[in-house]
């Protein structure tokens, strides 16, 4: 599961501080999937924008922007599903380079 473009996590009442963040999360994806910190960090920022506009919205208008933020929030967890996949992954082929070299240097 990957996200592409920014035009998968905006829709018609995105935000334009979630707008930003959302540009900055794509980018940083494109850029450094690897650094599941700074992803971790804006998705939770993401998350408290996201409450933030639902509190301050109509109730007609929560019920649509919820619905559509709904989807992207599931992509969003699969998206983070799959990164902690992958640093466990990284973390197991570090300890067993870590186990070769030491067992090279004995």
């Amino acid at each position: 599961m990957s996200i592409q473009k920014v035009s998968e996590l905006n829709h018609t009442h995105t935000s334009p501080f979630i707008r930003a963040l959302n540009l900055k999360l794509v980018e940083t994806l494109h850029e450094d999937s690897s650094n599941y910190e700074k992803i971790e960090r804006l998705v939770a920022l993401r998350h408290f924008l996201v409450i933030r506009q639902l509190k301050r919205l109509g109730e007609a208008e929560q019920k649509l922007f919820a619905e559509k933020e709904l989807r992207i929030n599931d992509d969003l967890v699969k998206l983070m599903t799959d990164l902690l996949e992958n640093a466990k992954e990284d973390l197991v082929e570090f300890k067993r380079s870590h186990r070769a070299v030491k067992r090279y240097k004995e």
